[in-house]
């Protein structure tokens, strides 16, 4: 027989909301088909995301027909967020 008990008090926090981030760059200056998509880690799951720095934020977590660019890349989680700069060529 295995019991088990649930500890209180100092149960660990989540880790620290980060992300890894995957590009596809647009095939020419003048074509929108570059691609973000984006890789959370940390945090509890429930993530908001966002490529122009939080103006406009969704919860999907893949962007597409980009145009070439500099893309502010921010995912949030309540009060917590991680935020990255990258360039779509």
């Amino acid at each position: 027989i295995i019991s088990l008990s649930m500890v209180t008090g100092n149960c660990p926090a989540y880790l620290p909301l980060n992300m890894s981030v995957v590009t596809s760059s647009a095939t020419c200056d003048t074509t929108a088909d570059g691609t973000i998509a984006i890789q959370p880690y940390g945090g509890s799951g429930n993530y908001v995301y966002s490529i122009n720095s939080g103006t406009t934020t969704g919860t999907t977590s893949y962007f597409y027909n980009l145009n070439p660019g500099v893309y502010i890349i921010k995912i949030k989680e309540g009060e917590a967020s991680a935020t990255r700069k990258l360039i779509v060529n």
